[in-house]
């Protein structure tokens, strides 16, 4: 599995996008929910969405979020950026994938 940091940016007013809220949510809860989606939120300012994601390769993160209603209805556009996670939480990856080896 990879790292993918995923930006999401308004193809539409923000408003515009608001009556497909509840949808949006209940997507990315199932999505944390089967381990998908790590981290997600948007800026303070909620002009850009952020999610970290964990997929085989990049085309599978970019298959993710086929189906996310604001990205689906063409509401927003996503940015997919691979990522080489080293730490997390503490834990040295780098030493772990070596010891796999």
């Amino acid at each position: 599995m990879q790292w993918f940091l995923t930006l999401h940016r308004w193809a539409v007013e923000r408003s515009e996008a608001m009556p497909l809220l509840a949808e949006h949510r209940a997507w990315m809860l199932k999505q944390h929910w089967a381990g998908k989606v790590v981290i997600s939120g948007p800026t303070p300012d909620r002009s850009l969405g952020i999610i970290v994601v964990r997929a085989p390769d990049q085309q599978a993160a970019a298959d993710l979020f086929a189906d996310e209603p604001w990205v689906a209805h063409g509401m927003r556009t996503v940015e997919i950026i691979p990522w080489d996670v080293h730490e997390l939480l503490g834990v040295d990856l780098l030493a772990k994938e070596a010891a796999r080896a």
